[in-house]
């Protein structure tokens, strides 16, 4: 199954205006019907401090992997100069939907590695 968009609040990409040094606390669900998200933020590790509504130990984490209805709060602290990229990369590289938190000068989160999809059911990569 394929999916033509992927989004975050209504688009493809968007801006969410922080300033430097600010730590902001985002929700992320996965309103998706059949597909895992892998998370990244170019500004450095999210702290994670709440899933699917519960309160957790805080944890960083630079990249995890977010399923079908979960919810997350996450904190992120804005780096000095320059607009950070939050990518949510479709399970199996289809696609991906951008928020970039502050402004200026556009850093983009790594790629997430495609998986081989055929590998599990025992044809050579």
């Amino acid at each position: 199954m394929a999916y033509d968009r992927f989004l975050a609040n209504d688009k493809s990409e968007s801006t969410l205006p922080a300033k430097p040094y600010e730590t902001v606390l985002l929700r992320i669900i996965d309103g998706s019907a059949t597909t895992y998200f892998h998370l990244e933020c170019a500004g450095g590790p999210m702290t994670i401090v709440a899933a699917d509504g519960q309160d957790v130990e805080p944890v960083k984490e630079n990249h995890f992997l977010v399923a079908v209805a979960e919810t997350y709060d996450v904190l992120i602290k804005v780096p000095a100069a320059g607009a950070f990229e939050l990518r949510a990369t479709a399970y199996g590289g289809s696609g991906y939907a951008s928020v970039w938190i502050g402004f200026g000068e556009r850093h983009p989160a790594s790629d997430v590695p495609k998986p081989n999809l055929y590998h599990a059911m025992g044809a050579a990569a």
